[in-house]
């Protein structure tokens, strides 16, 4: 094949694998926020706190991108709220002689603590499919 019909093919050929820069861009977007959420979602607890600074502090261009960060910010905000009054119980509860009013606190601080974790749990999981819906639409573009 020479001349006219290889120079359309090649052209074609062209056309059908270039990706377009918006779509390049979403992609590593996509990917440098996935690393800052595994980061968080795979730290130790202690580590957690300031991953999360840096996540919700992350650059983001797209809506799709933006609307993942604050998914993410958001589920990994209450896990650590959870972790929070769960250490206030028990902080609560080691009060020598602190009491029923110790004790109603350090239950009032566990439910609290239990509401979050589970809503933690539910934003997690949406984080993550949605992390990976992300991933795949950036590819697929």
């Amino acid at each position: 094949m020479s001349g006219a019909p290889a120079a359309l093919l090649g052209l074609l050929f062209a056309l059908i694998s270039c990706r377009s820069e918006a779509a390049r861009r979403l992609e590593g977007e996509s990917e440098a926020l996935g690393r800052r959420i595994d980061a968080v979602r795979n730290a130790p607890n202690e580590a957690k706190p300031e991953l999360l600074r840096a996540l919700a502090a992350a650059a983001c261009e797209s809506a799709e991108a933006c609307a993942l960060r604050q998914l993410c910010v958001s589920a990994y905000t209450r896990h650590l709220a959870a972790l929070e009054g769960s250490a206030r119980a028990r902080r609560l509860l080691a009060i020598p002689d602190g009491g029923t009013r110790a004790s109603i606190d350090a239950a009032r601080a566990l439910a609290e603590a239990d509401l979050a974790l589970a809503e933690s749990r539910q934003q997690s999981e949406r984080c993550a499919a949605e992390q990976g819906a992300l991933r795949r639409r950036a590819r697929e573009r």
